[in-house]
């Protein structure tokens, strides 16, 4: 069983629901009328379910098979559809899924979660935003993406607390950490540990390179995919970016 495979089951402990970023993710949809919701790499649905909740049409994709699958189970009756795909086949699922009636199907996407950097590189970033604007989102349709703050987490001014929770009596501890590989990438590396009753504790340890993007890089990116005006935040409470701050958040529009 893969490491994400054995997260899956207790995603929703280390990364529990959040409401000020549903209520980030709200305020930004809302401001532009958007009701119809792209959740790329949506993980368990923490975001995609609460939104739907509140009014918003939202199918969410993630690469996890395990992830979709507790995803639908949460969401229940709610009008929210889940799909697993790769970020990289966002376009072929529109053709599989929808009418070819020359009409995007969104008019508003997130990405958040720190998902965009797990693409290989700069081209394959630039691929992935250009098929939203081109093929998924309509005109004017809103993005948001977030991300940590590379640089600030490479120069020791952001670090990662220790997520820890329990369910039904096991206990869990995950642990993050980054190291920089070169001066466009850094590899991530994880360990979950979990204490079940009456069994030897297990400890899964995994690495894999991300894309360190910058907000200046970041920016140059969607530029390029033909993304613009930007607004940047430095957490989910609206706070502005500042080379310190611990994420980069990113507002755009489909030009």
């Amino acid at each position: 069983m893969s490491f994400y495979q054995q997260l899956a089951r207790y995603y929703d402990l280390v990364f529990p629901y959040r409401p000020i970023q549903v209520e980030f993710l709200e305020k930004a949809f809302r401001s532009t009328g958007a009701r119809h919701l792209l959740d790329v790499a949506c993980g368990t649905g923490s975001q995609a379910i609460p939104l739907a909740e509140r009014g918003f049409q939202v199918f969410g994709v993630d690469a996890g098979v395990e992830m979709v699958e507790l995803a639908q189970k949460k969401a229940g009756d709610l009008p929210v559809r889940f799909e697993v795909a790769q970020m990289q086949d966002l376009k072929s699922l529109r053709q599989q899924l929808f009418a070819a009636d020359g009409k995007a199907p969104w008019d508003g996407a997130y990405c958040i979660g720190n998902s965009l950097p797990h693409l290989e590189d700069d081209q394959e970033i630039v691929t992935f935003l250009s098929d939203l604007r081109r093929d998924l989102l309509q005109p004017g349709s809103l993005l948001i993406i977030q991300i940590v703050n590379f640089p600030a987490i490479l120069s020791g001014q952001a670090d990662f607390p220790v997520l820890r929770g329990e369910m039904e009596g096991a206990k869990v501890a995950f642990y993050r950490s980054y190291q920089e590989l070169d001066t466009q990438r850094v590899t991530f590396c994880t360990r979950l540990e979990i204490e079940e009753p009456g069994q030897a504790p297990v400890r899964l340890e995994n690495q894999f390179p991300l894309r360190a993007l910058s907000q200046v890089k970041l920016q140059v990116l969607l530029q390029d995919a033909g993304f613009e005006p930007f607004a940047w935040y430095g957490d989910f409470g609206g706070s502005p970016w500042q080379e310190n701050s611990p994420a980069i958040i990113v507002t755009s529009r489909v030009c």
